[in-house]
């Protein structure tokens, strides 16, 4: 109740002073009007201004409705107010006070105005008056104005203690009605508690019944799921015994057809004759084609494929089959080997050597794979690499015959006899019927310059050997063995027996080497009529034969009657192939001396004379320079040869000749005098002849 008065009383204190203000500014106003009413064009803004008074203060008033409604104002400005408002009474006196100066300064103003000046003044009178109607009229409206905002502030004041007092009641009935549902809430808690214990409980028993029942259901559905299972299992069994059986029977059936194109591979392999292994081969290779038609995929089909395409030398179809093959099974050692043979014989050497390793990599034990990796090495090469490999393949297989035999080659190759007599001897030891070995030992041994082991391994060769190829061969090495050791009855012997089996020997130039060993041995028998015959028969077989060209002119310069032409023909013809030569440059020197065509005889003999110090050389020269007219040159080989042999006749009677020819008488009579004292018969009548003419010369 003491806040609701003092809030009344603030707001009457609020209405004074909204009144004072309100004539405050009235009269300030008018005042702004009699100042300003002497300008005639002022009246209208006279009028302006009172409309603007008017509309400013209802702004005013509105303003002071809408900051307070119902009148109220803050505690701060109503304090405000109380302090000032002595301040206002007096500066309300003193505004009066001095508006009536203003008036009775006017008045005295009037009485000293002209008549002109009084018909204004009664003009301004009449306007004062209005105005003054107005400001009456004005009053009674803000006053009017004023009743009636008190009135809605009484009755804001009304409404808001009934707001309040309602809002009393309400909030004592807010607390009530609080405190009501407080007790409420803490029953309906109380039986929700006991609701939610009982839930609790019945969920308990709920969940029991449910996992209980759960157990049960899961019992039911694992027992159903064992029968099932077992089910399962029972067909599953059924299924996988009746595929296996399938599997087993199609197994079976493949290994049977393996089985078989083993069997056909290792006959066909095992076969002597060449036909009956090709037939096996294609056998195997039809069950193979039939096996993979039928969806049987098969390394081993590939594999028999590929060794029939190898034997009808389709190397790339071999090839192909054998990929085909290790794309299957990749861990079969014999694949990459029998590839490794193929690329091989096309001579893809670095192939064939990474297929080999490959093999003895999958098979460390692959000694077959060692050899051949072995002469892969040799054909690059790589003779240390190959000495290697064999030597692995003889730790694996320490009665490899094949691997000593290749050691045996390189080592001969090296020059290293005493290595290589030692694999050969080893070789021997697993295999001492093997005529190849007695055939390379015997060579070894020639060689070697061992004319007599060479000729006994020779021989052995021979006589382990039926007639044939290989036989004929072997005779045809022994006669060139013996043809070295001087023996050249027994060279003929056998050279003629090669001859006579030169009919099992496939290659022409083979036959061609017998027929010529043989017409050389004929040669060194003097049977020179057989050996020209047999040289012109190697020239029929092999026209290039240089060789038997030389040995061929040789024999028919020696001859009365001689084609001179056709024999210089012959011997350019070798020479073309071998310039260096020291037999064809010997012979074509002494074919230009036949001929006469001494300077080319000269080009000839020295340059046979480069490649042998032999006297016989030397002799032809010195004959050849004396026939050119080079009686120095001449003269210096025959003092050489003199010098080197002092019974050498010959030479003593062709330098009595050049001796006298160059005037040198004494030098030319004393040459031919030891000739006549020690060799009477020698050249006895050209000698005699020189004689006496060098005595009548002397005379």
């Amino acid at each position: 109740m003491n806040e609701n008065k003092t809030k009344n009383y603030k707001n009457k204190k609020n209405k004074i002073l909204f009144s004072l203000l309100t004539v405050i500014f009235i009269i300030l106003f008018l005042s702004v009007i009699f100042k300003c009413k002497n300008s005639p064009e002022n009246s209208n803004s006279f009028q302006n201004g009172h409309h603007y008074y008017i509309e400013e203060r209802q702004k005013t008033q509105n303003n002071a409705l809408t900051e307070n409604p119902g009148n109220e104002v803050s505690g701060k400005k109503s304090d405000d107010f109380n302090q000032n408002e002595d301040e206002q009474k007096s500066f309300l006196e003193q505004s009066e006070q001095r508006e009536n100066e203003n008036e009775l300064s006017e008045i005295e103003k009037q009485k000293e105005l002209t008549p002109k000046d009084e018909f204004e003044k009664n003009n301004r009178e009449k306007e004062i008056e209005n105005i003054e109607k107005k400001r009456l009229e004005e009053e009674k409206k803000i006053e009017a104005e004023k009743k009636r905002l008190e009135e809605e502030k009484r009755l804001e004041e009304e409404k808001k203690l009934a707001v309040a007092e309602e809002k009393r009641l309400t909030e004592e009935k807010r607390l009530a009605e609080e405190k009501r549902l407080e007790e409420e809430k803490s029953l309906k808690e109380e039986r929700k508690k006991e609701e939610e214990k009982k839930r609790l409980e019945q969920e308990r028993l709920e969940i029991e019944k449910k996992k209980a029942e759960e157990k049960k259901r899961e019992k039911e559905e694992k027992r159903k799921q064992e029968e099932n299972k077992k089910l399962e299992e029972k067909k599953k069994l059924e299924a996988e015994k009746k595929r296996l059986e399938e599997e087993k029977r199609l197994a079976e059936e493949n290994q049977k057809s393996i089985e078989m194109m083993n069997s056909l591979l290792e006959e066909s392999e095992n076969a002597q004759d060449s036909e009956l292994k090709k037939q096996k081969l294609e056998k195997a290779a039809e069950i193979a084609n039939q096996m993979l038609e039928n969806q049987n995929e098969s390394d081993a089909a590939h594999y028999v494929l590929s060794k029939n395409a190898s034997q009808n030398k389709k190397y790339d179809d071999a090839i192909s089959e054998l990929e085909k093959a290790i794309n299957l099974n990749r861990e079969n050692p014999l694949y990459y080997y029998d590839k490794g043979k193929i690329l091989y014989l096309k001579r893809r050497y670095e192939d064939a050597q990474w297929n080999f390793e490959k093999a003895c990599e999958l098979n460390e034990n692959f000694y077959q794979s060692k050899y051949n990796l072995g002469l892969t090495f040799e054909k690059l090469n790589q003779n240390g690499e190959a000495k290697k490999a064999f030597s692995q393949a003889i730790e694996i297989k320490n009665d490899y015959e094949k691997a000593f035999l290749e050691l045996a080659r390189i080592n001969a190759k090296e020059n290293c006899f005493s290595e290589a007599e030692k694999n050969y001897q080893k070789a021997l030891e697993i295999n001492p019927d093997n005529p190849k070995i007695f055939d390379e030992l015997g060579s070894l041994y020639f060689q070697n310059g061992d004319i007599e082991k060479s000729e006994e391994y020779f021989k052995k060769a021979i006589e382990s050997r039926p007639k044939g190829e290989e036989s004929t061969l072997s005779k045809y090495n022994l006669s060139t063995v013996l043809l070295d050791s001087g023996d050249f009855v027994q060279a003929q012997k056998y050279a003629w027996q090669a001859y006579d089996e030169k009919g099992f020997v496939k290659n022409e130039n083979n036959q061609a080497n017998i027929i010529y060993n043989y017409a050389l041995i004929l040669e060194k028998n003097g049977k020179t009529e057989d050996a020209k015959e047999k040289y012109q028969e190697v020239l029929k077989i092999n026209p290039n034969a240089q060789k038997a060209k030389i040995n061929l002119s040789a024999i028919l310069m020696k001859e009365n009657q001689v084609d001179l032409d056709y024999v210089l023909e012959m011997l350019l013809s070798a020479y073309k192939t071998d310039s260096d030569g020291f037999e064809v440059n010997n012979n074509l020197g002494t074919c230009y001396l036949l001929k006469k065509d001494y300077k080319n005889a000269v080009i000839y003999y020295e340059k046979a004379a480069k490649k042998s110090s032999d006297n016989e050389i030397l002799k032809n020269l010195a004959n050849a320079y004396l026939e050119n007219g080079d009686l120095d040159k001449s003269c210096e080989i025959y003092e050489k040869l003199i010098l080197q042999d002092s019974q050498d006749w010959n030479s003593f009677v062709n330098i009595g000749k050049i001796y006298l020819q160059q005037g040198r008488i004494e030098e030319s009579l004393k040459a031919l005098l030891t000739v006549r004292n020690n060799a009477p018969d020698f050249r006895k009548q050209e000698v005699d002849s020189l004689i006496e003419l060098l005595t009548g010369v002397s005379e």
